[in-house]
Order: C-alpha cells, then structure tokens, then sequence
C-alpha cells in the first residue's frame, strides 16, 4: 500500500490504555480480511520488549479513512439506497463476522456506526476494543436496539457468537428497511415483551 497523508489517515487515541492495547491485539489476532479496516500499525513485536510494553499502551492506532464514512451516517445522508446495494452490505456484514468468529473473536460491537465504507461502498468492520478473544469477557455492552433481551447484562457476561449475530439481525433489519422518513422504533419492535431487560 502506497504511503497514505495525514488527511488519508484516521488515528484512533483512548483515554484507556487497556482498551488500546487491547484492541491492538485483536487486529494482530485477527490478520488482514477484505472485510476488516487495516489497522496500519497492529504489531509492535519489532520493538524492544521495554519499548513495546510501552508503545502498546500510548501509541495511537492508524487506520486507513474510510471516504463514505460508516453506515449509520451514510444512510441518513442517502436514504434511497438501492436495494441491491442494502443485500450486498448485508453479506458483507455476515462475511466479515464469520471470518471474525473463525478467529475466536466476538465482536460485541455490531452497530451501524462501526461499519465502514470503503471507496468502493464496501463494507469494513472496525471498533474491535471491547471484543472478546477466545471465550475472554467482552469489555462493552451494545446499545440497546441491538442487544439480545435474553442475555444478562447487569453483570459481566461472555460475548460469544450468538451476541454478534443477534445484533447482526438488529443491523440487517435496519438495513433493509432504513428510510429517513422511518418512525419505526426498531427497539421497541424487536424487544416487545421481553422481560427483565436492562435499558
């Protein structure tokens, strides 16, 4: 990849060292995919190890940006999206999160806002610093309109696939049916009834 410009180039800092470093080892973990952003900088394992700790808890990460920005913004601004464009996002979606899961990695983070779109509307996964690695505790919690209501998650619970894939559901039914005009109230259509759900 040609070296890219400041003004090509998003740099993600955290106020949380953990949450970095953290998210650094998933993309390490994870490896390229056509359907995960390029982390620039995932690796620091040329580095002496006193330098690395280091780096790995300050160093920004870099990412390539994304020119159609993420999905949630991207549909407010075209609400007309055509719908053969919606399906091939949709797939995008679920070919990314296989390719996640084949890793042993739970996203727990699958909304709108982190789907990229590349030059070509192509979708890209990113956010991956609340994941969890091999069976490991998420270190988020979804938003609502995108939590399964059977899940617990007034205590720390374990992310796994069926986490990510229910939220794929939410994100794919929004897809599909996301009109600027819309005043459907997707959370409370599908989690009508569900008892003992945190908001």
């Amino acid at each position: 990849m040609a070296s890219l410009s400041p003004s090509q180039l998003h740099i993600k800092v955290c106020d949380d060292p953990d949450l970095l470093s953290h998210e650094r080892l998933v993309y390490t973990w994870l490896g390229p995919h056509p359907r995960i952003v390029k982390c620039l900088n995932p690796s620091l394992w040329s580095l002496p190890v006193d330098t690395r700790i280091k780096a790995s808890e300050t160093e920004p990460l870099s990412f390539p940006k994304a020119p159609h920005g993420d999905l949630e913004q991207y549909l407010k601004a075209h609400p007309d999206v055509p719908a053969r464009l919606r399906i091939k996002w949709a797939r995008q979606i679920a070919e990314g999160i296989a390719f996640i899961h084949s890793r042993r990695i739970a996203w727990a983070d699958c909304t709108p806002a982190n789907l990229l779109l590349d030059a070509n509307l192509d979708i890209l996964l990113c956010d991956f610093g609340g994941s969890g690695i091999d069976g490991a505790r998420s270190r988020v919690i979804l938003p609502g309109r995108y939590c399964d209501p059977h899940v617990d998650y007034s205590s720390d619970y374990l992310c796994g696939p069926k986490v990510d894939i229910f939220a794929f559901g939410c994100v794919f039914l929004e897809i599909l049916t996301y009109n600027e005009a819309d005043t459907v109230d997707y959370e409370s259509t599908l989690h009508r009834g569900a008892p003992g759900r945190r908001r």
